[in-house]
């Protein structure tokens, strides 16, 4: 119960913040959720015995959303590449562990998080950026709801019994049928005038690609030794515990606007 109604308003929160606010303020709530999700992820990091450098990526992760966000598509890409001078830097002259693991956690959480919350603003500030976040939020949210009951009816073949033992194959493809029901249901309905065609694409990604998130996410918990990422959300548990699926859904879509549509 507690779930569910930490569910609702949340998901209620959010679609009111979405379509209440502009697009800066949308990016700033970006930020402040990578913030919070390298803060989780260091905590998972510090549990599991993993040297990994928070306050550096959580500073970089904030100059480096400014730099996709309001620079030219060169600041991002520079940016990417002081990123990665700078953490092999602070490695070097002043970790206290072994300079090479500290360095590749520190950037793989950078750019893990970094990247897919960049582009959930980025698709915001786009015209009908707010229903095109919507439409991926819908169908990430109805993946997830198939994809659970479609598994407990008629689950039997595991899709990745090593990381998530509860997956199945039949479930996955139940998310499949749910998130394109979700993403079309909420275009059709909401924004008939927006194509048909991006929607589709919308929930074929999120579909696919948001298990893939989840399983990602699942698999850093595992090797940490931990089973929620946090515990901000009640019932739900950490920040990045509820957005691991939409991350990966938001980073192909963006990459299937700015490759097909834009």
């Amino acid at each position: 119960m507690l779930r569910v109604a930490s569910g609702v308003i949340l998901s209620a929160g959010f679609i009111v913040f979405l379509f209440s606010s502009d697009a800066n303020w949308f990016f700033l709530m970006m930020g402040l959720c990578a913030f919070v999700c390298i803060i989780e992820l260091g905590s998972m990091m510090k549990v599991g015995k993993f040297p990994f450098s928070t306050y550096t990526c959580a500073i970089l992760a904030c100059i480096m959303l400014l730099a996709i966000y309001y620079g030219e598509e060169s600041y991002g890409i520079a940016m990417a590449g002081l990123s990665v001078a700078i953490v092999w830097t602070i490695a070097v002259l002043f970790s206290e562990h072994d300079a090479a693991p500290m360095a590749i956690n520190t950037l793989f959480g950078l750019f893990y998080i970094t990247f897919p919350l960049a582009a959930l603003a980025l698709i915001r500030s786009l015209e009908e950026g707010q229903w095109m976040v919507l439409i991926i939020v819908t169908a990430n949210a109805f993946s997830d709801s198939f994809a659970y009951y479609t598994g407990r009816i008629f689950g039997k073949h595991k899709l990745a019994p090593k990381i998530s033992p509860g997956k199945t194959v039949e479930g996955f493809a139940g998310g499949v049928v749910g998130a394109f029901f979700g993403s079309i249901s909420v275009s059709y309905i909401f924004v008939p005038e927006l194509n048909i065609l991006h929607a589709i694409a919308a929930g074929g990604i999120a579909g696919v690609a948001g298990p893939m998130g989840d399983l990602a996410e699942s698999a850093t918990k595992r090797k940490m030794g931990v089973k929620d990422s946090g515990k901000i959300i009640p019932g739900h548990g950490g920040v990045l515990d509820r957005i691991d699926s939409l991350m990966f859904t938001a980073v192909f879509f963006y990459a299937y606007l700015v490759l097909v549509v834009l």
